[in-house]
Parts: structure tokens; sequence; C-alpha cells
């Protein structure tokens, strides 16, 4: 089965650079196999961008550089993409009981491999990344599987309406914008009431292997879950200590969404050794 997607993945790539040396797309293909994120990395040397800083290098990477096609083509085919992909849809499932179709954003999903997923499964998807190279590749996977007249394509988040969605995924988007709390007050407006936000990020990961990420957001590490809430989101649940989160649009008048806040786990490792120390002194 693995083998087969691996296959069905070359297929597309020859494809769409029908123009390139299948011995090339062979070569990034599999050295984004070995080591994530190796054409960016690469391309960010051809296009002279600083690493982790936004600036017009940074802007032409992402309208010129295929790289990033690679990148998430490899991403789709990991154990751990599928796992999360599956919770996503069981916590969906457990959410809504109406029989009308769910209405879901997938915001930011490049190569369209979320938008893919959830049109096979029945529900009614939006797709939505800025136009380009990606999205060019996206259309084409759709085209392939025979689903691009169920996939609405929005290019533009003007052209995205408010209190439209059931749910919205955004997955490893926020760490390469410059304002990303205020892309996720944005995604709040597009949901409907009671509406889901999935959301990961790697605020984090600002090292050599991922230099889009910017470094400006380094200030946004253990404090997203905190800031989404104060946005108007309740905290659900995190998936099996991963950065994939579920929230829940409230009212923004409501107060009792802060209750939500987890406590941090230094906040729970400093209690315990204050704990431990307790009753090392009682015995």
């Amino acid at each position: 089965m693995k083998e087969n997607r691996f296959l069905e993945c070359l297929e597309i790539l020859e494809l769409f650079f029908s123009k390139d040396n299948k011995k090339d797309i062979l070569e990034k293909f599999c050295s984004e196999l070995m080591q994530t994120g190796y054409n960016v990395r690469i391309d960010c040397t051809k296009y002279s961008v600083s690493p982790h800083i936004y600036n017009q290098e940074m802007i032409n990477l992402y309208s010129k550089s295929d790289a990033f096609i690679y990148e998430l083509l490899v991403d789709s085919l990991k154990i751990e993409r599928s796992r999360k992909d599956d919770f996503i849809i069981n916590k969906i499932k457990e959410h809504f009981t109406t029989r009308n179709k769910i209405k879901i954003l997938c915001f930011g999903d490049g190569i369209g491999s979320d938008s893919l997923k959830f049109t096979k499964l029945g529900f009614a998807v939006t797709y939505f990344d800025i136009e380009g190279k990606i999205s060019d590749f996206a259309n084409l996977n759709f085209k392939l599987n025979k689903v691009d007249n169920l996939i609405q394509t929005i290019f533009k988040e003007s052209h995205l309406l408010e209190n439209a969605y059931d749910v919205v995924i955004c997955r490893e988007v926020l760490e390469h914008l410059e304002d990303p709390f205020k892309t996720v007050k944005k995604l709040r407006s597009y949901l409907k009431k009671d509406g889901l936000l999935f959301l990961s990020e790697s605020f984090s990961s600002v090292n050599k292997n991922f230099p889009t990420h910017l470094s400006s957001n380094l200030k946004y590490v253990n404090k997203t879950i905190e800031l989404i809430v104060e946005i108007g989101f309740q905290y659900l649940e995190t998936y099996n200590y991963t950065n994939l989160n579920i929230f829940k649009k409230r009212n923004i008048t409501d107060t009792s969404r802060f209750s939500s806040i987890p406590i941090k786990p230094w906040k729970i490792r400093l209690k315990k050794k204050i704990r431990d120390k307790i009753i090392y002194l009682l015995s």
C-alpha cells in the first residue's frame, strides 16, 4: 500500500513537471524522503533568502520555488499525518449531529492534501491558499482524483465568507506568517457559531532545517492556546501530546472560555517538585 502511494506521488510529480528530467524529479523526491525540507533549503540558497526573515526574497521563494511541493507531498505520506487525519475525522463526527453536509475550510492547504481527503469522505470542502505553483499542483491533484468539481477553490482571503464554515483546518501555516494571530482572528470570523478550529503550528522550530519559519514568532512559543482562547475560542483538546489542538468558537463576551486553558507543563512539573519536597520533609 505504502509502495503504491510512493508510485502515485512520482506519477503526479512527473505529470506536473512534465518538462523536467525524470531523473531530477526522482532525485528531489528521494532527497525529501531522506531529509525533510531538503529542497526548500537548496532553493533558499538559490533565491538568496535570509533564513527566518520575511522579506522580498522570501516572497520570491514562495512564488517561484517548487520545493514546497516535494516537502508537502512527502509529508502527506507520513503515518503520523494519517493518524492526525483520523483524529480530526472522529472529532468532527462526535461534535456534529446534523445530517446536513458539514462545510470545511482547509486554510493554507498547499498541495490540497486535506481538501482531497475530506472531500472523498463526503464533506463540503473549500480549499484556500495563495495562487501559484503549489495551488496549480493542488488543482492537478483534484482533477486526477476526479473531485475538482466538488471542491471550491479560493485564492484571495477577501473572497472567504464570514460565518460560513462548520470546521476550519489550519495546519503548519502560522509559523510562516508575520502576524499569525491576526490570521487566527480571521479564521474565527469564517466559522459558524460553535464551529471547530483544528490548528497546529511550529513556532519553536526555527532552525536550519526550516528556514521559512520566522524567528519573529519565537515569542509565541508555548503561548498558542492562551492567545487563541483570548481571541474568542474555547480550548477543547490536544491530540496525543502533539501540536495539533482543537478549539471551539465562543461568544467573545463569554469569559468562561478562559477556564479551558490547561495548566502549563512547567507548572505541573513545579507542583510535583513542591509536593515531592513536602513529602521528603515530612518523612
